[in-house]
């Protein structure tokens, strides 16, 4: 069952701390996953080497859009890898000029893309030659939203989606 971090990022069950917040080092709030740096409750927080000053308007990386889910390959000959999912599309396939390079018979060179668009992701098949099944579908999809979990197949490589957001 998943759950969120006092400052509203999505926890999956049996994390420890917050992904997003570790990375960007960001802390307000008050669990565990969120964690509060403070003296005192209700006080705030106080400065930790390392860690940015929320106080303060700073901008992470203005270039960069933020991660907001991971791809993971859990079986196929890229098996173990893992991609990023930034704001906006993800273009994953066996091509040069994809954000996410996948090897693997069956794989067209644009094959698929993730994108992060109103508030939730939406895998769209990039009319791949061998298309894509969702969740141990038998019938290829065209677009589906994607949910925490979901499992999709491309050629002989199955992922699952995690979200972070």
């Amino acid at each position: 069952m998943a759950t969120t971090c006092a400052n509203g990022h999505l926890q999956m069950e049996g994390w420890t701390s917050c992904p997003y917040c570790v990375q960007t080092g960001y802390h307000s709030g008050g669990s565990a996953l969120g964690g509060t740096i403070a003296d005192k409750p209700g006080t705030r927080p106080s400065r930790v080497p390392g860690v940015l000053d929320m106080s303060k308007t700073t901008v992470l990386n203005p270039k960069k859009p933020y991660v907001m889910g991971w791809v993971a390959v859990i079986s196929g000959p890229c098996q173990g890898r893992d991609f990023k999912l930034r704001e906006g599309r993800n273009d994953i396939g066996s091509g040069a000029d994809v954000h996410h390079r996948l090897e693997g018979e069956g794989i067209s060179g644009s094959h698929v893309t993730i994108v992060w668009e109103d508030r939730k992701f939406t895998l769209v098949d990039l009319v791949s030659t061998n298309g894509t099944f969702v969740n141990g579908g038998t019938e290829p999809v065209t677009r589906v939203d994607l949910n925490d979990g979901d499992r999709f197949r491309i050629g002989t490589s199955t992922l699952v989606f995690k979200c972070i957001i």
